[in-house]
């Protein structure tokens, strides 16, 4: 599998737009770190701005996956910045999330919730 993953990261970092595609990278950390492999980045203008993986074993929290992971690195920017709950909803509307795979149901929500 890691090699699979290795060698699919390969070869889509030879594609144009290589910011989209981070998120395989953030996968194969995952992976390397005996996690699921998932990845997440979230992109602003093209430029990556915040990116996680799944992290759940070693904290044995089920509510780290990558999304939240990615998640919590905007918040963490927000808060530095003061932005109003508006002013959040606003900017989240405007970025692009790239994952690894479907989000689940509570980063759906989360997602969702953030974005509104």
């Amino acid at each position: 599998m890691r090699e699979f993953l290795t060698l699919i990261l390969m070869l889509l970092l030879l594609t144009s737009n290589k910011t989209y595609l981070l998120f395989l990278y953030q996968a194969k950390l995952a992976l390397d770190s005996l996690e699921v492999p998932v990845g997440c980045v979230i992109v602003e203008g093209g430029s990556v701005i915040a990116a996680g993986k799944n992290w759940t074993n070693e904290p044995r929290n089920a509510t780290r996956h990558a999304e939240m992971e990615a998640l919590d690195v905007l918040k963490e920017q927000w808060q530095r910045t003061g932005f109003s709950a508006a002013e959040v909803a606003e900017k989240f509307s405007a970025y692009s999330l790239c994952v690894a795979c479907e989000p689940c149901l509570m980063c759906a929500a989360a997602l969702s919730i953030i974005g509104t």
